[in-house]
């Protein structure tokens, strides 16, 4: 069975990704850098505000598109941009077990 590309959109835009459990967010001194400790690995990671919000808003109950809309209206963004970035952001923190999806 092949999917179409809008139909992996679709899909895409339904996932509830979470911020796992052992992710500590960290502000650090400067207030524009915040730190990802993983409590598990012992891994550390470094992200702005916006992939701090980013992570604030993946609660495993707001979906990709809910997550979207809400950034779009506090930044005040294109939305087909953000969920681009949006999309390289989550599938990253995925692959770096921050999050799940």
């Amino acid at each position: 069975m092949v999917i179409s590309m809008k139909e992996e959109e679709a899909n895409y835009l339904k996932l509830k990704p979470k911020l796992k459990e052992e992710i500590v967010i960290i502000e650090s001194e400067n207030e524009k850098l915040f730190y990802l400790y993983d409590s598990t690995s012992e891994d550390m990671y470094v992200v702005n505000y916006t992939g701090k919000r980013i992570l604030e808003l993946c609660n495993g109950k707001r979906s990709i598109e809910d997550i979207a809309n809400i950034l779009r209206r506090e930044f005040n963004v294109d939305l087909n941009k953000l969920l681009t970035s949006l999309y390289k952001f989550i599938k990253e923190a995925s692959r770096r077990g921050v999050v799940s999806t």
